[in-house]
């Protein structure tokens, strides 16, 4: 099945990855027959937002596959909404995320982030927002219901139980089904059993969409999620390719 990775990032980190460069990247889309990634920096994410944005604009390229989204830190408003500005008319930019709400230190619906997202919710392009904890989606719940025209995507779908984040990926799943303009991204460090499967069930695959963490996490830890979980071909092909090409219009 053809594949579109939602949640992937660029550079290096503070600890050892297998690859993080341009070429490394492309390499390892083509081995797990990936079509398409969107990217964020992790050096935007974790140190320097304006350089890091700035570095994953010149290595993305159509003709690879290789989209991206604007990092924004609600630590710095103005600053982030001068990106917002620079980069999101690009068509190669294709959202805004992965805000990092535990990185930052404020919560995706604080006064700070929220001045942010006014200011890129005018270009109708999806946000991707990092959930590994019960109050990571309940802030993300708030933005949804405060921004009903944008789309909104739980990444990490609320985390896992065996990660110490409790039960709140249950709480992503009902949100999905309860608001339309909330999706589910499925990456995790640790598999739970049944929780994809949960996800199809509730709020169902026509909003769940793969990603895989990339450069951090092989594409197929959750390849293989996605293959051993009892859904259907028809489900699969929603979760690994269509949703992804509908909202992100690839």
């Amino acid at each position: 099945m053809r594949i579109i990775d939602i949640h992937a990032h660029y550079g290096e980190w503070f600890f050892p990855i297998y690859r993080s460069s341009k070429k490394s990247i492309v390499e390892m889309m083509n081995h797990h027959d990936i079509e398409a990634v969107i990217l964020s920096s992790s050096k935007a994410i974790t140190y320097d937002m304006v350089e890091g944005n700035m570095d994953l604009d010149m290595i993305l390229d159509s003709n690879k596959g290789l989209y991206g989204y604007v990092y924004v830190n609600p630590n710095y408003p103005e600053l982030s909404k001068a990106e917002i500005e620079k980069y999101l008319a690009n068509p190669l930019f294709k959202g805004v995320g992965e805000i990092h709400p535990d990185y930052s230190g404020l919560p995706v619906d604080s006064e700070e982030s929220i001045s942010i997202l006014i200011e890129a919710a005018e270009y109708r392009k999806p946000f991707l927002i990092h959930t590994y904890s019960l109050e990571n989606v309940r802030a993300l719940v708030e933005l949804v219901k405060k921004f009903p025209d944008n789309v909104f995507i739980a990444g990490h779908m609320g985390g896992t139980v065996a990660s110490g984040t409790g039960l709140s990926w249950k709480k992503a799943i009902d949100a999905a089904k309860e608001y339309s303009n909330l999706y589910l991204e499925i990456c995790m460090t640790l598999f739970e059993k049944g929780k994809l499967e949960e996800a199809v069930d509730k709020a169902g695959a026509d909003k769940i969409m793969f990603g895989s963490d990339l450069t951090l996490l092989n594409p197929a830890h959750t390849i293989g999620m996605i293959l051993s979980a009892e859904i259907s071909r028809n489900d699969r092909e929603k979760i690994f390719y269509l949703n992804a090409k509908r909202v992100f219009r690839l």
